[in-house]
């Protein structure tokens, strides 16, 4: 016997409904700041709709992709930074390469080539002024063809625990856009 699904109005889920609801105004309004960068730099609108919202302690990190109006090839990726999405931290995110610290804001994230198959990921506030550029990692690697697609829904999240043994005084947290992602620590403990 099939189980009638839950109705979203329906006291258990109606929380979680408002809460999408007001995330997604949240990071709609949030992207409103980086409009005419999105402009200047000829790149489509952020899909607050389709975000992924991580809590590690009391940090909130938020990222999504750009909506794509048109078919973004791979090959196209090698011609000019394109921006890919943007992410918003309440918390202080630590770049795990450079060691850079990025201050609690919203920024739009670029993914920039930098020379063969190597891309950096640069972090640029409304200004266009770059906040954080941070080696682009290969994630979830798939044969690289120019001609093929790029998904405009190609982003994610890792989140691993506090490691006890390597750094006990952060969590890690690894958002990625496309086929490259960048990795932060988020610190748990002010030294």
């Amino acid at each position: 016997m099939a189980r009638k699904p839950l109705d979203p109005a329906a006291p258990p889920l109606r929380g979680l409904v408002n809460a999408r609801s007001m995330l997604t105004d949240a990071l709609t309004q949030a992207a409103v700041s980086l409009r005419p960068l999105l402009r200047r730099m000829r790149a489509d609108e952020i899909s607050g709709a389709t975000a992924i919202l991580s809590r590690v302690g009391d940090a909130v990190l938020a990222h999504a992709p750009v909506r794509l109006r048109r078919p973004l090839r791979e090959g196209d990726l090698y011609q000019r930074p394109h921006i890919v999405g943007m992410v918003v931290t309440t918390s202080a995110l630590d770049e795990r390469v450079t060691r850079t610290r990025l201050v609690p804001g919203v920024y739009a994230v670029t993914l920039r080539p930098v020379c063969g198959e190597t891309f950096a990921f640069d972090l640029l506030d409304a200004g266009g002024e770059r906040c954080l550029a941070a080696p682009a990692q290969a994630h979830k690697a798939a044969e690289r063809q120019s001609a093929r697609r790029i998904s405009p829904f190609g982003f994610d999240v890792d989140i691993d625990n506090l490691d006890d043994i390597v750094n006990p005084y952060a969590h890690v947290i690894c958002v990625s856009f496309l086929h490259w992602r960048v990795c932060f620590d988020i610190p748990v403990l002010q030294l």
